[in-house]
């Protein structure tokens, strides 16, 4: 058992001691105290979320003996995946896009200063939502407020642009413009697409985009979790700049910076060698409304492990991947976002039964019972029934 110390520790060491009360009190296969890390001093001894906690402690995870390794975060046990969501060193190159396209057309305060939660209203973005809903609702058969053909969704907002004066029916042609470069993903002075853009969801109408894109700030400063990440400068970016401007982040120069913190920090490796021979399975699951992380880029490293591995079948023999329609980071939209990954990696290890699907309901739509499906398939309507039965959909390649 390790147990990984964040601040204020010292309570935490008098109740653990050496871990005898627990029989643990061995140096094989006993209690190890994982301090706060040796990382750069900027960091204070702290850490800044669990995944940079897990970085920290990458080595001893790897280098336990035993077949499974349980992750545990105080009242939380998960099952995670730490390859694919630790490529962010790429992927803040994509926040760098979102805050300089979006400050650059939001309203001015009477100092001349841009108000970055203004640059879209919540009209304005229930009004792309809603877009994209009626655009890709249906793709896969059935119009009830899920969009489950995810690949075949594309929108263009330019249908939203305004022909008169901008009211909460349409969007200015700044507006149109500068989310439709956001979509597409950053790229540099030669075209270049430096990482791959979001995935269009509904998620976009949803609080958790407002807070992670451009929050809710009525003064200059903005509160958005990508302008407030603190990462990009002190972790990212080599050597840390705690001073640097997101808005002034060049894209034809700065991604270098961010490169090398790729030894460290971007486990999104392919080479699973190990993992097979020790008869490792994985599930992994992203939100596709999580436009926190992107899952554009996790899907990317699937698709390259798939490449990597042999193909679909060969990868899905030791890993699969769900992803889950209108769910943002963690859990939370428009979405069926309860479901049960834990028992579907119990029964793929011990009874060799690989999960095809998982059961998921949500909050969001009450009675309703769906598959999510693992790629590259998607939940399709049969064409009979009532869309929240679960017996109504059925997983297909796209």
């Amino acid at each position: 058992v390790g147990v990984i110390m964040q601040r204020d520790y010292q309570s935490l060491l008098d109740h653990l001691g050496s871990g005898k009360p627990w029989d643990m009190s061995r140096k094989d296969r006993g209690l190890r105290i994982l301090p706060p890390f040796g990382l750069p001093e900027y960091h204070k001894g702290n850490y800044a979320g669990t995944m940079e906690a897990l970085i920290a402690v990458s080595a001893y995870i790897r280098d336990i003996p035993q077949k499974h390794v349980v992750l545990m975060l105080g009242d939380l046990c998960a099952n995670i995946d730490l390859q694919p969501i630790l490529e962010q060193h790429l992927a803040q190159v994509s926040s760098m896009q979102m805050l300089q396209a979006f400050t650059a057309i939001a309203p001015r305060n009477a100092s001349g200063q841009p108000i970055l939660s203004r640059s879209f209203s919540d009209d304005d973005l229930k009004l792309i939502a809603a877009g994209v809903l009626r655009r890709c609702d249906a793709l896969d058969g059935a119009a009830d407020g899920l969009i489950e053909d995810y690949p075949a969704c594309q929108y263009d907002v330019a249908e939203l642009q305004c022909t008169g004066a901008k009211d909460a029916s349409c969007l200015s042609a700044e507006q149109v413009d500068a989310f439709t470069r956001v979509m597409a993903g950053p790229r540099n002075s030669a075209g270049t697409l430096l990482y791959p853009g979001a995935p269009w969801d509904t998620g976009i109408g949803e609080p958790e985009w407002r807070s992670d894109q451009i929050g809710t700030a009525t003064g200059p400063v903005p509160n958005s979790r990508k302008y407030t990440n603190e990462s990009i400068r002190m972790v990212f970016m080599t050597p840390p700049a705690p001073g640097f401007d997101y808005l002034k982040f060049d894209f034809d120069k700065d991604p270098a910076s961010m490169l090398a913190s790729a030894s460290f920090s971007a486990t999104n490796s392919t080479d699973y060698a190990g993992f097979k021979a020790r008869q490792g399975k994985q599930i992994v699951y992203m939100g596709l409304s999580d436009y926190l992380v992107n899952p554009s880029g996790v899907n990317r490293w699937y698709r390259a492990l798939v490449q990597a591995q042999g193909g679909v079948e060969a990868t899905r023999s030791f890993v699969r991947l769900f992803n889950v329609p209108g769910m943002a980071h963690s859990d939370g939209g428009r979405s069926l976002d309860i479901f049960d990954p834990v028992t579907a990696i119990h029964d793929w290890v011990e009874k060799g039964v690989a999960p095809d699907h998982l059961r998921a309901t949500g909050t969001s739509f009450p009675g309703r019972e769906r598959p999510i499906c693992a790629w590259p398939q998607i939940a399709r309507y049969s064409d009979s029934g009532s869309v929240d039965a679960f017996s109504s959909f059925v997983c297909r390649n796209p």
